[in-house]
């Protein structure tokens, strides 16, 4: 059955209902040229004027970028649709690849767009779905990655929809032909060195040959991976809640290895991919997961086994001290930052190193009559502290026995008044300091850095 604007109404009936933007990714090619106009028609002239917008993005990669922009903004004039076009500036050298690359920096235009209750419109169509399920399966994908993509997901504040994702690439095709649209040829898809492009024009023509319809059987296997991951994700989640501890970058090993080793796995998969994502770092493979649980879960809760893994945002690393599990980014040198801390708003000591604040408190905190400010340094070694109570000793014992991670310990905030220690971060005040009891009690809280 051919492929008409009406086709669209399921999928985007709340948003054509709605008053908010309707935004659509406009190459100018084949896919987006369809979507642009079957939503224009939907919305018809007024509202498509009042609501609809061309967001075309120059990635300035080929020759014909300039051609193609004129082209996309000559049609939007042609409809009075209003037009929208970014110039990327992609660095000429990168470990990733300028795909990549250019994804990214196109989603962060995205997300710059959007406002709340806008959304996106992208022209993938069941040939782009097929064609990442069998891109996945050939890079050993799971339920997620064999999900393809999604139909409908959040994008900053707005929603990204891809409509045409049930239809094929032919449909799309006799539509456009059928109504004289005229659209941009990128020579790029025809080139079989790229992947994608080899899978197009090589393996499924002749797989069509032999299974006409794969295309819907292959979308179907998409839709049953998509559900199984919500549920492997809702079985994470409860499992989750059996490891959690108070910092979200530790889990509790003890309670972990109480789980089958199935659920280990897809408990550590949930738990590093949300750090990742957060990070720009990709999430880790099957073989790091199963690395993670024999040499880091698995080891002696004396060892300092890690496991690490790389990515554009940096390096992670995951870690056992004792009977947790850490994630962190894999820090540079100590710091050498020494601040001045007036106390009259927090503290915010930058990226790594977290953030102090004062917190009123009825016992055990100090007073502030003869603190007019507090220099913050932190560790070069041979310091020596006095935790309330105790006596003096070398502060690489005092952070043994409070059980901090070797490489945390370098991280702490050490805050002077003058050139005696009041307190080590938040987890001591040091003699004299510290009083028990009485009025205008003060502590300090170290907003701790992720990971």
């Amino acid at each position: 059955m051919a492929f008409t604007p009406d086709d669209l109404i399921p999928c985007l009936a709340e948003e054509l209902k709605a008053h908010a933007t309707i935004w659509v990714g406009f190459s100018g090619g084949l896919d987006s040229t369809v979507l642009l106009v079957a939503v224009f028609r939907l919305l018809g002239t007024h509202q498509a004027a009042e609501r609809l917008r061309a967001l075309h993005i120059n990635h300035g990669l080929s020759p014909r970028a300039e051609q193609w922009q004129r082209h996309c903004e000559g049609l939007c004039q042609s409809l009075g649709i209003k037009w929208v076009s970014e110039q990327l500036k992609l660095p000429p050298k990168s470990g990733a690849s300028l795909e990549d690359l250019a994804r990214k920096a196109r989603y962060e235009v995205y997300r710059r767009h959007l406002q709340t209750g806008d959304c996106l419109l992208l022209g993938h169509h069941q040939d782009d779905q097929v064609e990442t399920l069998l891109y996945r399966l050939l890079r050993g994908a799971g339920p997620r990655g064999l999900a393809a993509i999604p139909p409908r997901r959040k994008l900053g504040r707005g929603t990204l929809i891809r409509p045409l994702l049930p239809f094929p690439r032919r449909d799309i095709e006799t539509f456009a032909r059928a109504e004289k649209l005229s659209w941009i040829e990128d020579e790029s898809n025809l080139d079989p060195a790229f992947d994608r492009n080899f899978l197009r024009h090589e393996i499924f023509p002749r797989l069509e040959q032999r299974w006409p319809g794969f295309r819907k059987t292959w979308q179907r296997s998409a839709e049953l991976c998509r559900e199984a991951d919500v549920l492997l994700q809702q079985l994470a989640a409860r499992d989750f809640s059996q490891v959690a501890t108070r910092f979200p970058e530790r889990l509790n090993i003890r309670a972990l290895e109480v789980l089958p080793e199935i659920n280990q796995r897809n408990l550590l998969r949930f738990w590093l991919d949300e750090f990742c994502a957060t990070s720009d770092i990709p999430a880790p493979d099957h073989r790091t997961l199963k690395r993670i649980l024999s040499e880091v879960v698995g080891a002696a809760a004396d060892a300092a086994p890690v496991v690490s893994w790389s990515g554009e945002g940096g390096r992670v690393q995951v870690r056992r001290y004792g009977a947790e599990l850490y994630i962190l980014k894999a820090g540079a040198a100590a710091p050498q930052a020494v601040f001045v801390w007036d106390l009259k708003a927090p503290l915010d000591m930058g990226a790594g190193l977290g953030c102090l604040r004062l917190q009123k408190v009825s016992a055990g905190g100090f007073r502030l009559e003869s603190i007019d400010s507090i220099r913050v340094a932190f560790r070069k070694g041979g310091e020596k502290a006095k935790p309330s109570g105790r006596k003096t000793r070398p502060l690489k014992k005092i952070l043994q026995d409070y059980r901090i991670p070797p490489w945390l310990r370098d991280k702490l905030p050490l805050c002077y008044v003058g050139d005696e220690l009041l307190a080590v971060a938040d987890l001591f005040i040091c003699d004299p300091w510290r009083c028990e009891s009485g009025d205008e009690l003060w502590r300090i809280v170290w907003e701790r850095p992720a990971g």
